[in-house]
């Protein structure tokens, strides 16, 4: 073996250990590629089972009919109802503040 021989084999084995491993990192691309692709099914599928799940329940029902309205008589699962504002809402997303002697300063009957 001659060294214009030697140089051709060191030639074509660094272009065959080239192409594996261009082949190895498309492969890898690829598959991460479809591998986040079914994640974000998945997600999906649990996302619109979730949302099932809350159509067809009467709690969330009338909770999303209380959102909806400015004012309404809401008719909750247990057969009663309740007349709803925006009023009420606010009232019970606010953070009630303390007075000087430490009490809550909110007003018991905002909800009746």
């Amino acid at each position: 073996m001659n060294l214009s021989e030697l140089r051709w084999n060191e030639a074509v084995d660094l272009v065959l250990k080239s192409l594996v491993l261009a082949g190895g990192v498309i492969g890898f691309i690829a598959g991460r590629r479809e591998y986040r692709r079914g994640q974000r099914w998945h997600k999906a599928q649990i996302l619109l089972s979730l949302i099932d799940s809350f159509e067809k329940d009467p709690r969330i029902t009338s909770a999303c009919r209380m959102l909806d309205w400015d004012a309404r008589n809401v008719k909750l699962p247990d057969g009663s109802s309740i007349n709803f504002s925006n009023d009420k809402l606010w009232n019970a997303l606010r953070s009630p503040e303390k007075d000087t002697e430490g009490n809550d300063s909110a007003d018991p009957d905002a909800f009746t």
